[in-house]
């Protein structure tokens, strides 16, 4: 069965991977651990979402 994901669920997704990107720059930076800061086109949080709806997508197994 082909799973199907709307707008609604991609930006869901977008949200809980920002608020955890944000954790975890402030949890580094309370703990002093170094992040390297690379100059990106998309931030960490669009990354992870892209990634994440792709394989909740089904798209990979009508491949």
């Amino acid at each position: 069965m082909r799973t199907i994901l709307d707008t609604t669920k991609l930006v869901e997704i977008f949200v809980v991977c920002d608020d955890m990107s944000k954790k975890l720059s402030a949890y580094c930076l309370e703990n002093n651990l170094q992040q390297e800061k690379a100059e990106r086109l998309m931030s960490e949080s669009e990354m992870m979402t892209i990634v994440i709806y792709y394989h909740h997508s089904g798209f990979k197994k009508m491949l």
